[in-house]
Parts: structure tokens; C-alpha cells; sequence
């Protein structure tokens, strides 16, 4: 073997780590005597950097098997062949060894590590009497709308917390301090990153306990994070979580249990219990009904069904014959969610698989049975309070009458987006960037739906019409019952009234585009609503800015250039002027056949793109975590 082929054998035997630590690197003119020197040193080296290994890089090597060497295979050149060697560089690198990526996992659970070190710090520096008043928060803010848990529950849990406050034992209060301790001014001093590493490191550990043993505890805790989840704009995780629910739901008797109590009920009598102390067996059927009506009401515009199918087929067949109980505001409010909802859910999917194509006089008269059973829940609460004046001269608030009313009315909106039908005003705007668009708009149409009254029917009667008007009607309906609560009350509402405004505002913007009008005052109401929410849920603050880039393309855009992505022209200027190019928003966000949570990951990673740009706008404070 000639001293150049031992060169490079010895190179290849040579591991990317010690090739790297060869300086020069190894030539084929290097003599005998430079070769030990250089074995020398690099010997040397790796001695220094073994006393400074961390004891975590140590248990990596030592848990590495030794590999067998491979037998060194000399490789053979030709006459005019000159043997080559490689050279490393940040360009080219060697490959990662499996010391290597063993090293990377572990420097990343070390990073995890750290983070939930640094979360349990927080947690100890958190005095028992701050709990306390996080405890007292969700009562106050989320209680009413989520009646779930039991105080005397949460009062036991709390005199069992340890001293110092280095863990939380009790899986449902941790859920609790998870969702308030993110949003809670008074833990400010901890920061906007590490208000949201605690909850997000409580969030881990409810789910971790929850998932190993299914309870009603676990199921309330689930509950308590799936409202984390949605209102951190983790809407794909809600669903997951409450898929889970499910499940434990059937795998502990929960469904069993409602469908055998509701056996012995006639259907005016079915629906959730009046809310009582929530304990024990006593807890089982409200949190059963509670957990239904979050998940009838997240899923509202999906086209797939992943519910019990027994459960939901008997709630189907008794909503129209069901008479809701109007004493009780959240009883309401829950049997509209887990029992009303569900003909909606149906026709989606049916519509979804086609089974109304070519039948539009079937589905326009299953929208009208669904729609009439709809406003009956709305015109329930139609003349309701949202305010109360108590003995003792405060105002109570009760939330459940304004989300059903909302609630309510933005189901139409949903309901009639999969048949509404635009003049042909609209049919030349649906495919703006596609240049599908042509012909004339039919200003006479226009302007009849534009004169729409309550009753929802034209002068014509024709019934194609019938949906927009019912849309547009709705629109204006939930912004008076918007208009009937205060700004803190909607910033403490559920992360959910913030989706079915959003339908509601989404559904206005595609009306002014496709009708060619410009936005009334009550819109601006809508977005009130959406930016008083964002004050607190992630969610809202990326619907709002949706809809205000949603806003700029409506505004700066021409009707010529809505069939072209040719350059604007400033509108009344001469020349041609180009004019700032606005940050069009997804093209699905203007197809109306789409409900919100068809684009809503795509609406997502669009604001992503743009948060830079656009957050200036959005927010009254730096509430993104």
C-alpha cells in the first residue's frame, strides 16, 4: 500500500469529530513523525474536553453502545487517478453521529426542563392569598357561563395546598388557575411570557393526569383546558380534547347514564338539570350536557360528525318538539347548544355529502323548518334582561341570555351561507383572483334585497332570495344584542361568542363586495365586540385582524380590479396612479359556501405571515403571547 492510500484510509477510519479537530488537515506529504505528533495532540484535546463534559453529555456517551469497527477497505486508483480528500466546512459538514443527535434531544429536553424549572419557580413565588383570588375570578368571570364545578370542591382543594407552593394537587383547580393565570393583570410582575409558560406548564400537567385516569374530575378539567385551548386560539387541540371527553364520556357510563334518564322523560322534559351543588353523582348529568353543548357549539360549521351517533340521533328527533325551559337562562342556553343545534349539524353534513343536489326545494324547506326552530330559542330571549338590580344594590349580569340570543341568530347565518344565493353582482365578485367574473349587475335585484324587512320575503316572494334576507336580518339582530352589554361583559364572555361574531361580520363584508355597497354603522358594532374580546382571547384578536385587512382590500380595491391582480389606481385620481397594494386576505375567505372553521387554519398561518404588519391596529395593549 502506497503512503497515499494509507492516507486516506486512515481518513475515512477517522470519526467527523476527529477529522475536525485535525488542524492542518491530514495530506498525503505528511510524514510519519507529524502524523504522531498531530495523534498526540488530538489525544490531548479529547482529555480537556472530557474533564468539561456536562454529567448529561456524559450519560449520553456512556449510553451509547460501542459500535464494531468496520474493516477499512483501501480503495484503488487508477493510472491517472490522484486521491482526493474531503474537505469539511460549515458548507459541506460531516454527518451527524449518533452521539450527535442524542446530544441534540438532550439539549432540548434540557431547554424543557429548564422552562418547567422556571414555571415551578413562578408557581412558588405565587402567595396562597393570589390563588385564592384566581379561584374567586372564575367564579365571577367563567362560572356563569360554564356552571361546572362545585365550590365546596374547590374550597377543599385549595386548603390542601402545600406550603411552599411548589405543585398544585388537585388536577381541577390546576385547570383552573391554568386559564386564569393567563389572563390575569395582577400577575403582570411574572410577565406576558411567563404568565403564559405556567399556565402552559399546568396545561401539560391536567392533561397528562386526566388522560391516565378517566373520571368526572378529568372530564371537568378537560373541559376547563378545552376552553384554555379554543380561547388561545388552539382551536385544533379543542377539538382533540374534546373528542377525549367523549370518550371518557361513553367509557364511564356518562352517556349510558343520559340516555336511560332521558328514556323516562317525555320530550319536553328532556334537557340539562337545574344547576345545583355539582357534586358527586349529582355533577355526572350537568357536566355530561355541559360538555355536549361546548362541543355542538366549537363544531358549528364542520362538515364531519365524530359524536356519539345514539346520543345524537335521539337529540336530533326531539329538538323540534322540546320546549326549551325559559326560567332557567342556562338551561336554555345548553339545551338550544346540545339539542337545537343538532338538525343544524345534520344538514351540513347531508349538504357536505350531496345529498340536496339538484333537490334545492328540499333543502330551502329543511333550512325553513330548521330556521323556525331557531328563532323560537331567539324571540325566547328577546325580551329579557341582561341586567339585574340585586338587593343589595349591585348589577348582576347574566351572560346566557345574550349567547343564546347571539348564538341563535348566527346559526341562521351558518345555516343559509351553504344556499344564499347573490345577485349578479355577486356572482362577478365570488371569483375575484380567478377571472371567473363577467356580464352585468342587476341593480334592480340589488336594491330589492337591500329593502328587505323582518318577516324575511320580498315583494317578488321569490324564495332564492329568502336566505340572504334571513342572513342580512340576523346580522342586524346580533348587533343589537351586542349593543345590550357592557365592554368588560364581552371581554369576559366565552372565547366562542367571538366565532359566531365573526360569522356574522365575515358574512357583512361578503355582502358589501359582492352587492357593491358600502359598510353601515352597525358593522362597526361587530368589530367592537371582536376587539373588546380580544382583550382577553387570542382567538379574537387573530379574527380581528382578518377582518381589518379584510377591510383595506374592500376598501382599496376597485370593482375593475376584482377580476385582475393588476395594480390598483388611487380611486379619482387621473394617471393611473398606482395605489398601495393591500394585504388581500385568502381568497376562501370570501367564498361564502365556506364556514369559518373551513379557513380557519388557513386565516391562521395567513396572520402569521402578516402579524408585523398588522398588529399595530388590532391590539389595545401587548396581549400576544
Amino acid at each position: 500500500m502506497s503512503q497515499g492510500q494509507r492516507n486516506v484510509a486512515f481518513e475515512r477510519a477517522m470519526s467527523p469529530s476527529s477529522r475536525l479537530a485535525l488542524q492542518p488537515p491530514f495530506s498525503a506529504n505528511a510524514t510519519s513523525e507529524n502524523l504522531e505528533e498531530q495523534l498526540a495532540s488530538l489525544k490531548q484535546q479529547q482529555q480537556q474536553q472530557q474533564h468539561h463534559r456536562p454529567p448529561s453529555m456524559e450519560f449520553a456517551a456512556a449510553a451509547m453502545p460501542t459500535p464494531t469497527p468496520a474493516p477499512v477497505v483501501s480503495p484503488t486508483f487508477g493510472p491517472h487517478q490522484v486521491p482526493t480528500t474531503t474537505t469539511l466546512s460549515p458548507q459541506n459538514p460531516p454527518f451527524a453521529s449518533p452521539a450527535a443527535s442524542i446530544a441534540s434531544t438532550i439539549r432540548r429536553r434540557q431547554y424543557k426542563h429548564t422552562d418547567s424549572d422556571a414555571a415551578v419557580a413562578d408557581l412558588s413565588t405565587l402567595p396562597h392569598e393570589y390563588i385564592h383570588t384566581l379561584v374567586d375570578l372564575w367564579f365571577k368571570e367563567n362560572q356563569p357561563w360554564l356552571p361546572i364545578l362545585s365550590r365546596h370542591s374547590i374550597q377543599a382543594a385549595l386548603d390542601s395546598l402545600p406550603h411552599p407552593l411548589t405543585y398544585i394537587p388537585d388536577m381541577v383547580l390546576k385547570a383552573v388557575i391554568a386559564v386564569q393565570i393567563a389572563y390575569s393583570s395582577q400577575a403582570i410582575w411574572l410577565g406576558y411570557n411567563g404568565r403564559y409558560r405556567l399556565s402552559q406548564y399546568l396545561r401539560s400537567q391536567v392533561i397528562n393526569e386526566a388522560f391516565s385516569k378517566p373520571s368526572p374530575n378529568s372530564l371537568q378539567a378537560l373541559v376547563v383546558i378545552a376552553i384554555l385551548d379554543y380561547g388561545c386560539d388552539n382551536i385544533p387541540s379543542t377539538f382533540s380534547l374534546l373528542s377525549v371527553c367523549r370518550r371518557m364520556c361513553e367509557n364511564i357510563g356518562l352517556f349510558r347514564k343520559l340516555l336511560n334518564q332521558m328514556a323516562l322523560q317525555s320530550p319536553a322534559q328532556i334537557g340539562p338539570p337545574a344547576v345545583g351543588s355539582n357534586t358527586g353523582d349529582e355533577l355526572a348529568i350537568p357536566l355530561t350536557w355541559a360538555m355536549l353543548a361546548l362541543d355542538a357549539v366549537s363544531t358549528l360549521g364542520i362538515s364531519w360528525r365524530d359524536v356519539s351517533a345514539a346520543l345524537v340521533d335521539h337529540l336530533s328527533s326531539v329538538a323540534y318538539i322540546s320546549t326549551p325551559d325559559l326560567r332557567d337562562s342556562y338551561r336554555n342556553h345548553i339545551h338550544l347548544c346540545a339539542i337545537g343545534l343538532q338538525p343544524l349539524h345534520n344538514f351540513i353534513h347531508e349538504h357536505e355529502k350531496g345529498m340536496y343536489e339538484g333537490r334545492i326545494g328540499d333543502a330551502y324547506a329543511t333550512c325553513d323548518e330548521i330556521y323556525n326552530n331557531l328563532m323560537s330559542y331567539g324571540r325566547s330571549e328577546s325580551n329579557s334582561t341582561h341586567y339585574t338590580l340585586l338587593a343589595d344594590g349591585l348589577i348582576d349580569f347574566d351572560p346566557n341570555l345574550v349567547l343564546t340570543s347571539i348564538l341563535a341568530h348566527a346559526s341562521v347565518i351558518i345555516l343559509y351561507s351553504r344556499v344564499v344565493e347573490f345577485d349578479c353582482g355577486a356572482a362577478k365578485h365570488t371569483d375575484t383572483r380567478d377571472g371567473h367574473g363577467n356580464g352585468s349587475t342587476n341593480r334592480g335585484n340589488r336594491n330589492e334585497n337591500r329593502n328587505m324587512n323582518v318577516n324575511g320575503s320580498t315583494s317578488g316572494g321569490v324564495p332564492s332570495e329568502i336566505p340572504l334576507q334571513r342572513c342580512l336580518q340576523a346580522c342586524e339582530d346580533i348587533v343589537y344584542a351586542l349593543r345590550g352589554i357592557s365592554d368588560a361583559d364581552a371581554e369576559l364572555s366565552s372565547p366562542l361568542l367571538v366565532s359566531v361574531l365573526f360569522c356574522a361580520a365575515r358574512f357583512k363584508l361578503i355582502a358589501y363586495r359582492a352587492m357593491e355597497v358600502s359598510r353601515e354603522p352597525l358593522f362597526d358594532t361587530l368589530m367592537h365586540g371582536i376587539n373588546m374580546c380580544g382583550r382577553r382571547w387570542a382567538v379574537a384578536r387573530r379574527m380581528d385582524i382578518v377582518l381589518r385587512a379584510a377591510i383595506v382590500e374592500l376598501d382599496t380595491t376597485t370593482p375593475h380590479s376584482f377580476t385582475s391582480n393588476s395594480a390598483n389606481c388611487h380611486r379619482g385620481e387621473g394617471g393611473g396612479v398606482p395605489a398601495p397594494a393591500p394585504a388581500q386576505v385568502p381568497v376562501n375567505f370570501w367564498d361564502v359556501k365556506k364556514s369559518h372553521l373551513d379557513i380557519s387554519e388557513e386565516l391562521k398561518d395567513w396572520v402569521d405571515g402578516y402579524k408585523h404588519a398588522l398588529y399595530v391596529g388590532a391590539l389595545n395593549g401587548p396581549y400576544s403571547v
